[in-house]
């Protein structure tokens, strides 16, 4: 069963209102499928996958250098699940797989632990694919993005005494 929507309006949240009621009428009949329970992951996992983990595939690529600073997230590995903070709010994930994660509410996986490393520690969430950056690269990053800022502060606030003082004859 699919359906088309199809407007003239460039009001997305029309087009998202009507999808809605057009999904709440096709599953009107239908139950909330069984969430799968919960497995156990082994500690290893943990000390493979904790870390800052930068994306590596933006939906726009002239914005690459702003998507490393501001959608770094860091990942934590529990005994059944891990979650992911970063700018935003954290998100939790249950684990239904050794590799396998699914959204607290969600009854299907939507991420994973890529086993395989020939690109680096990767993990997927959704649609994006996030890469595990180095030890202190994170922080690195920051201190290197932060710093010109408060430089530029200083600067101002240096001219706010000097200034005044070079004027009015207290600078010899």
């Amino acid at each position: 069963v699919g359906y088309c929507i199809m407007t003239n309006s460039n009001d997305g949240g029309t087009v998202w209102a009507i999808g809605r009621a057009i999904r709440a009428y096709l599953t009107r009949n239908g139950s909330a499928p069984q969430l799968p329970p919960a497995v156990t992951l082994p500690p290893s996992l943990a000390h493979e996958y904790n870390g800052w983990y930068e994306p590596i595939n933006p939906r726009n690529e002239a914005y690459r250098f702003l998507s490393r600073m501001f959608e770094m997230v860091k990942l934590e590995v529990g005994d059944t699940g891990f979650t992911l903070g970063g700018l935003g709010e954290k998100r939790s994930f249950v684990a239904t797989g050794q590799r396998l994660f699914r959204s607290k509410p969600e009854p299907v996986a939507t991420a994973v632990f890529i086993a395989d490393r020939s690109v680096g520690t990767l993990i997927q969430v959704g649609g994006d694919t996030f890469r595990r950056l180095p030890g202190g690269v994170a922080q690195l990053q920051w201190a290197l993005c932060v710093s010109p800022i408060a430089l530029g502060i200083t600067s101002f606030l240096f001219a706010l005494v000097w200034i005044p003082r070079r004027l009015w004859g207290g600078l010899r």
